[in-house]
């Protein structure tokens, strides 16, 4: 659960920030704002997930 947990972090953190910064949900002015914020996600799970998620092997 500590890697679930994480990641959800990420999502909320950096979506509430985008929203802050923004003054409106990301992707309501187009769909490179929800790219951008999407990728800030992403680079948060990679960078601070990394050390309590297990590197999955892909089948």
């Amino acid at each position: 659960m500590p890697c679930i947990c994480c990641k959800k972090d990420c999502w909320y953190t950096i979506a509430s920030a985008a929203t802050h910064e923004l003054g409106h949900m990301p992707g309501e002015a187009g769909e490179r704002e929800a790219l951008a914020t999407l990728r800030l996600i992403r680079a948060c799970m990679i960078s601070d997930c990394a050390g309590v998620c297990l590197a999955r092997v892909p089948f």
